[in-house]
């Protein structure tokens, strides 16, 4: 109320005097020298009853327009808010234990939070490539195949109210690889990728550009994945692109690493997030990336 108060005061004296059917600041120095209705204050003429603290009242008409002027919200919608990254949860199988399934905890996501689901797996000298079981409620976005020895498979899902402890995957044959479910907040959830592309990259790099996607809305989120097959020893790390953020970077202790990157797009229209770089030359990678779209 005190700052009501104070800008209040600030309106009325920048208004000024405002009285349409009395003539004004007669200069006085006895009451009678004013005309009839009017009163000598400090001077000059003013009308019977008007405020004499520097401030001149006014009739409720004009307050009433003053106030609504006032409070009235400034023109144009708010501004959306921003995709942010919230958690990500991952687990590594080495080479030498290969499972039938992989269970991935639950990652820290608010309710209506976008999770997506990255599994990158393999088996080297496979005479076929695995069928996948996804846990219910997961969409896949994209299944990326190298030969027969290696797959990475991306999945979307809106986090409920109420979620499992973990998220199972499961496979007709063993495999080794790394996987991982990250969580972004402020997405569409009704319509929550732009675009995406992915790209299987069959060169030793070590530099791997991304795929370009062509977004049609502002303030994207850009999400990169890339999953690798190298030497084993060392293992394999990654540098993300100039102006991207590095969420994660795993090994699974031999040959296969992953990384997930990410960059907030501004524009609209054809972009890349350039190259993700390898610590060593590898056998081969693959590449997916996604614009996701921020809620209104």
């Amino acid at each position: 109320m005190a700052a009501m108060g104070r800008s209040w005061l600030s309106v009325l004296f920048a208004v000024g005097c405002y009285h349409p059917t009395l003539q004004l600041d007669v200069p006085c120095t006895t009451e009678g020298e004013c005309p009839t209705g009017q009163t000598c204050v400090s001077d000059r003429c003013v009308a019977n009853g008007t405020q004499t603290d520097g401030a001149v009242q006014l009739d409720a008409p004009e307050l009433l327009h003053l106030d609504a002027a006032i409070d009235a919200p400034s023109d144009g919608a708010p501004p959306s808010p921003v995709i942010a990254f919230k958690s990500e949860k991952d687990v590594e199988v080495p080479a030498a234990a290969p499972v039938g399934a992989v269970s991935i905890p639950h990652p820290g996501c608010p309710t209506g939070g976008v999770m997506l689901a990255v599994i990158a797996f393999g088996q080297s000298g496979a005479a076929a490539q695995p069928v996948i079981f996804a846990p219910n409620g997961w969409a896949l976005v994209r299944r990326l195949d190298h030969a027969l020895d290696a797959t990475l498979a991306v999945y979307l899902h809106v986090a409920a109210g109420i979620e499992p402890a973990q998220h199972t995957w499961s496979f007709t044959t063993t495999i080794e690889g790394v996987s991982w479910i990250a969580c972004y907040a402020n997405v569409d959830t009704a319509n929550p990728i732009v675009d995406e592309n992915g790209a299987v990259n069959a060169g030793a790099g070590p530099a791997y550009p991304f795929p370009s996607v062509s977004p049609d809305v502002p303030n994207t989120m850009l999400v990169g994945i890339v999953v690798g097959h190298g030497p084993g020893a060392p293992v394999t790390s990654w540098t993300a692109p100039a102006g991207a953020v590095e969420r994660l970077d795993v090994q699974n202790t031999t040959t296969r690493s992953g990384t997930m990157a990410e960059r907030l797009d501004l524009s609209t229209g054809a972009t890349a997030m350039l190259n993700e770089t390898a610590s060593q030359a590898q056998d081969y990678a693959i590449l997916e990336v996604l614009a996701l779209r921020p809620k209104l």
